[in-house]
């Protein structure tokens, strides 16, 4: 019982280490050298970047350039003061996603030059009024870029499966069917899909280089966080933002309960201020923005389950497994997809659970702390 008191006024690691003891399966670690009253070096702390970084600002090693259609031949930079955090040409008036990314010259590195080509291929392909862009070109550039990377820097494993996304990227966007009119579903459809198999290739760089041997290496890719969520990097932000806030007002006029709901995991309004120091809950938020921008938006969500619900009418309810396919909730095949590649990968960089700030005060009000703290 004596012992059992004495561990409940341990906390953290120590916890942990006597519970380890009592089970007979740790053994304490040898007591510290005595210190010496000389000056000593103290190495400095290595600090993650994910989570140090400003999550919305653009990474120095890039700049932009021309549009993608030609419409403007250099990017003005220009804050929009009617839209917060809006990257646009003061020349053109369109987004930042709307221009060629290209890296630096004096800071010129293969990966990064693998990251911005696997961008503007994606960003294209974000923006419907680029739709007419001919995406073969940057594919073209995707395969000279990987071909001089395999030999410099990149080991085989890692060239291996970046050829492997590439290949599916590209296999994606020649599937284009010339009856996919601009506008139909079966176009946004085809969207979806290249955005996916663009958002596999850019993890699988963004892995190559966190993995790298130098340090160098592990900061030429912007972090997922900086990525999604910079307006004009990964795609157009601002009018994400703009589509979140629609949807929850509609949502709000079903169910008040639902929208309070909402604004909690978010951590408020889309139009707030977000919190950078918790990185995988902006990822998090913004894959959902585009999520409303890409499926709800454009009605895409209501007709395609629509569609599957009367497919599987007939035949009863139990047949609704073979129109959707089940993760934890029920969602039709493109969906559940986009749910994977927007979740996945971040759940083996980060955690498995999104933490809201909501959810983090409730943790911190309930953890016991030391009275020194």
């Amino acid at each position: 019982q004596r012992e059992r008191k004495r561990m409940v006024s341990l906390f953290g690691d120590e916890e942990l280490d006597a519970v380890l003891a009592e089970m007979g399966g740790y053994s304490p670690p040898p007591p510290p050298p005595p210190t010496s009253l000389k000056a000593k070096t103290i190495a400095p702390t290595v600090v993650d970047p994910r989570f140090t970084e400003d999550v919305l600002g653009w990474p120095d090693n890039y700049k932009l350039k021309e549009t993608f259609d030609g419409s403007c031949h250099k990017f003005h930079s220009f804050q929009n003061n009617n839209a917060k955090n809006r990257k646009c040409c003061r020349r053109c008036g369109q987004s930042a996603s709307c221009h060629t990314l290209v890296v630096v010259k004096e800071k010129r590195l293969q990966l990064a030059e693998l990251f911005s080509h696997t961008r503007n291929i994606r960003c294209i392909v974000s923006e419907e009024a680029l739709q007419q862009v001919d995406l073969t070109p940057h594919v073209g550039l995707l395969r000279k870029c990987l071909a001089r990377s395999g030999r410099d820097n990149l080991s085989p494993a890692d060239l291996a499966s970046i050829q492997e996304k590439l290949e599916s990227l590209d296999q994606t966007i020649i599937q284009k069917s010339e009856k996919s009119q601009q506008g139909s579903w079966e176009f946004l459809e085809w969207r979806i899909r290249v955005l996916i198999k663009a958002d596999d290739l850019y993890y699988r760089i963004y892995y190559a280089a966190l993995t790298a041997a130098t340090a160098t290496d592990s900061r030429k890719i912007p972090h997922p966080s900086t990525y999604f969520a910079s307006d004009g990097l990964a795609w157009d932000t601002s009018k994400g933002i703009l589509v979140a806030e629609e949807f929850l007002q509609e949502l709000n006029t079903h169910s008040e309960k639902a929208y309070r709901l909402f604004c909690d995991t978010l951590g408020g309004t889309p139009n707030q201020d977000d919190e950078p120091s918790n990185p995988l809950h902006i990822i998090w938020k913004y894959r959902f923005y585009e999520m409303v921008t890409l499926f709800w938006k454009t009605g895409y969500a209501r007709f395609q389950s629509s569609n599957a619900l009367a497919l599987a009418r007939p035949r009863g309810s139990s047949h609704l497994q073979s129109e959707f396919q089940h993760c934890e909730t029920l969602a039709y095949n493109l969906l559940a997809k986009w749910r994977d590649v927007a979740r996945d990968f971040m759940a083996s960089l980060y955690a498995y659970a999104t933490p809201s700030p909501k959810a983090l005060e409730l943790i911190q009000k309930n953890l016991p702390r030391k009275a020194s703290c």
